[in-house]
């Protein structure tokens, strides 16, 4: 009896290990919504989160390898006069900086620890055509996208949670 628990003790080890260490298509693919985003130096230093606190969104991923992704601050606030198209240039602005979203094809690297966004549209378009790599992990039923530090001396950590 002592052995088959052991053996169950250990079996769970091991998926709960792989979960955190392996992505795959299959543990991929669906929709996750936003948890949180973690803004910090190298150095270990936190920062004013990317989008506030508070910001929401979805990113998806589909099984032909296509993905798109939105997210946007808490606070947006609807434009004087009800619509951006009235908006003064300052308000354009704030609602530039408080939405992003883009989408595109993708590919799991590295052996499961990375993917590759390949960006075919955006809503900044010097990101249209990029290749963005993030480091990848699933952490207990978490998806967690780490972005390489950006010249501006940061990266962001987001962590998703999958829609049921």
């Amino acid at each position: 009896m002592k052995r088959i628990a052991l053996l169950v003790f250990f079996s769970i080890s091991l998926d709960a290990q792989l979960e955190q260490s392996a992505l795959t298509l299959d543990r991929l693919c669906g929709a996750w919504k936003l948890v949180r985003i973690e803004t910090e130096r190298p150095n270990g230093e936190k920062l004013a989160p990317y989008m506030g606190e508070g910001a929401v969104g979805t990113i998806l991923y589909d099984r032909s390898g296509e993905m798109s992704v939105q997210v946007m601050s808490a606070n947006r606030k609807t434009p004087a006069g009800g619509s951006w198209e009235k908006a003064p240039l300052a308000e354009l602005q704030e609602l530039y900086g408080s939405y992003y979203a883009y989408h595109g094809g993708f590919e799991i690297v590295d052996e499961g620890t990375a993917i590759i966004h390949r960006i075919r549209g955006s809503l900044r378009p010097s990101d249209t055509g990029t290749n963005q790599k993030r480091s990848a992990r699933l952490v207990e039923g978490r998806l967690i996208l780490t972005s390489p530090v950006g010249a501006n001396g940061t990266f962001n950590r987001i962590t998703w949670e999958r829609v049921p």
